[in-house]
């Protein structure tokens, strides 16, 4: 025998001798960009599924189809940890789904040139991958078959009582965004792919509507004099505030100032109690029994555009979120748009 090979022999011997640090180090890799975004009860989660996935791996590792599960796993959670560190690193940010978002819809030369940007965190995402391959690997030749059996217990009744509580959970979530998918995998090291559920979702809502083609055929447009037309929706704001509807206080000057050539509604009632469903609901032919796709493609924008308007969406909310989706989605089939980005700021006094 070779002395590189007894030496590599001795080493990996060694190594697997230490295999409840390499398993502790996984997890705290893993867990580490956790830490910095979220709360500690999230890390505590991911941490526990991140130990007994890696246990289970190790339960399995022996045969072929065991070291198959294992290489698989541990590239999985090697890219959610490179994802999770490289946001980090790089905008100081938590994963979302505005990134996620990004990451779908980025083609091959915009992902060279801004790949610079990552280049340095490769090393770290390669050093959890090892680290990780060889605590699965060190923990198949130490760890007990009771431990082993434990664990793969323990995985299927912590899977069992996220899934069913989130199932819970979503069923009293009335704006039902977020799909049980994306909200199990919250709490598990694959955390990251929550956000790319959720994006993939919203894009094909988006591009259901922007596709579908609303015929109207009994329209009909005729000169009024008027170039532009501006519709104003405000949320979250109460009207017996506000100057424009007789509030004797300056609240509205700029409002109140356009008020002679404005045409105000002044008993509108929201159709819902959530900005997510109202909004859409104001601007489309969709209601609360009819939330649909077919019918959130009705909507003011595009009867503007089978007019012949050029139509301009300006907004302050995000690009994307809870409260945002269904908004964004109408709002993706007109002409030109522009996102205000608003800061909030505390003056003293």
């Amino acid at each position: 025998m070779s002395l590189a090979k007894t030496s590599a022999l001795m080493i990996n011997k060694k190594i697997s001798s230490h295999f409840l640090i390499l398993l502790l180090i996984s997890v705290l890799i893993q867990i580490w960009p956790v830490f910095l975004t979220q709360p500690a009860r999230f890390a505590v989660r991911i941490a526990i599924c991140t130990a007994l996935l890696l246990v289970c791996a190790a339960a399995i590792y022996r045969s072929l189809p065991g070291k198959i599960v294992a290489f698989v796993l541990t590239t999985l959670l090697s890219l959610n940890y490179a994802i999770a560190y490289s946001t980090w690193s790089v905008y100081q940010s938590e994963f979302n789904t505005v990134f996620a978002m990004s990451i779908l819809g980025t083609h091959l030369a915009e992902a060279k040139s801004m790949s610079g940007l990552y280049l340095h965190c490769l090393p770290a995402a390669a050093a959890y991958c090892l680290v990780t391959w060889y605590a699965v690997k060190s923990a198949s030749e130490h760890v007990s078959p009771r431990v082993k059996a434990i664990s793969f217990i323990l995985l299927v009744v912590y899977f069992g009582w996220y899934s069913t509580a989130n199932w819970l959970k979503k069923r009293h979530d009335l704006e039902v965004y977020y799909p049980l998918s994306s909200r199990i995998l919250t709490n598990t090291p694959f955390y990251t792919g929550a956000e790319f559920i959720i994006a993939h979702r919203d894009n094909a809502l988006a591009q259901k509507i922007s596709h579908h083609n609303v015929n109207y055929p009994s329209l009909q447009s005729y000169e009024t004099g008027i170039e532009n037309y501006v519709v104003i929706v405000g949320e979250s704001a109460r009207r017996s505030n506000m100057q424009l509807y007789g509030f004797n206080q300056d609240t509205t000057p700029v409002e109140s100032g356009l008020a002679k050539d404005a045409l105000i509604f002044s008993d509108a009632i929201a159709p819902a109690s959530a900005t997510v469903l109202s909004v859409p609901m104001i601007l489309s032919k969709a209601d609360p029994d009819h939330f649909t796709a077919d019918k959130l493609a009705d909507n003011i924008i595009s009867v503007a555009k089978k007019t012949g308007y050029h139509t301009e969406w300006i907004s302050a909310q995000g690009n994307t979120g809870k409260s945002n989706n269904y908004i964004v989605a109408i709002a993706s089939i007109r002409h030109s748009a522009a996102n205000l980005g608003i800061n909030y700021l505390i003056e003293s006094t």
